[in-house]
């Protein structure tokens, strides 16, 4: 599990800078302390949260190359 939030860390965040993978890593154990009450909903979250980052990722990638 923990290879799998490192390389969320980078999802999330972006790798064009070094401060990418941290904003990311922030913000999604900001969200697993958040949701604390609700642990065993955290996968769901970072899940929706990966989901929405590739598809806005391949919709800014499509649009660039118009």
């Amino acid at each position: 599990m923990k290879s799998t939030q490192m390389l969320m860390y980078a999802v999330v965040g972006g790798t064009s800078a070094v401060a990418g993978p941290v904003l990311g890593s922030f913000v999604l154990i900001g969200l697993e302390e958040w949701l604390r009450p609700l642990q065993e909903y955290v996968p769901i979250f970072t899940g929706v949260i990966d989901a929405w980052t590739k598809l806005t990722d391949s919709l800014t990638c499509e649009a660039s190359y118009d």
